[in-house]
């Protein structure tokens, strides 16, 4: 895995700055058109991230309280 696939992936994935789909591919036209050199594609991406979740297994879980109100824990 490149090392700049690696860091698109991490911006992408903070929980706290949520990024669409669409906003990705704004991003990412956006780096393309100030003439960044071999900008990786959103499909690549995704890519990195799936061998991310296979390195380190996704660290989000899923818990319903007994209230069943639904929220998710990092175990990193």
């Amino acid at each position: 895995m490149l090392l700049k696939h690696f860091l698109t992936a991490l911006l992408f994935s903070f929980a706290q700055l949520p990024f669409s789909d669409v906003q990705k591919r704004a991003v990412l036209s956006w780096a393309k058109d100030l003439g960044i050199y071999d900008v990786p594609s959103l499909k690549a991406i995704k890519q990195s991230n799936e061998c991310i979740y296979k390195l380190i297994s996704n660290p989000m879980q899923k818990v319903t309280s007994a209230s069943s109100n639904i929220f998710y824990i990092n175990d990193i």
